[in-house]
């Protein structure tokens, strides 16, 4: 005669719904926590480069349109241009064909064909991180890497 065995309760491999629970919430506790501390310089110094290419850009089709060479100066000291101020940047640096003046003040000009002096200007942020607006000598195509 044979006797009918018990089914042997097994645990089954996973994680309970308990478990996942506490996971996620540690996760979203951890990036509340850290998030804002990563972009928040970032953000601003993405603003900032998106406003002085805006602001070249408005230079370079400024020539075009009126036949006259302008130029847009940047300061370096405060940074910043002729109409506006970068409260994200730390620091602003440019290298290239654009002309320095006196008084920590860099100037580019743009000109009526579309081209410009050119230059690369570096943008430092508060808390690191760097972005780059390139303006191109031929075209014064303004190029930057903010998202």
């Amino acid at each position: 005669m044979t006797w009918p065995c018990k089914p042997h309760r097994r645990r089954q491999a996973g994680f309970t719904l308990l478990e996942m629970l506490v996971v996620l919430l540690l996760l979203g506790v951890a990036t509340a926590l850290v998030a804002p501390r990563l972009s928040v310089g970032g953000a601003a110094l993405n603003a900032d480069t998106r406003s002085l290419a805006a602001a070249l850009e408005q230079a370079r089709w400024s020539a075009v349109r009126s036949g006259r060479p302008v130029l847009l100066r940047l300061d370096l000291d405060s940074p910043g241009w002729d109409g506006g101020r970068l409260p994200g940047t730390a620091a602003l640096r440019v290298t290239g064909d654009a002309s320095l003046m006196a008084g920590g003040v860099a100037a580019i000009r743009f000109l009526p064909d579309g081209s410009a002096s050119g230059a690369d200007i570096r943008l430092s942020g508060h808390r690191g991180g760097e972005r780059v607006i390139s303006v191109d000598w031929l075209t014064g195509r303004v190029r930057h890497d903010a998202g």
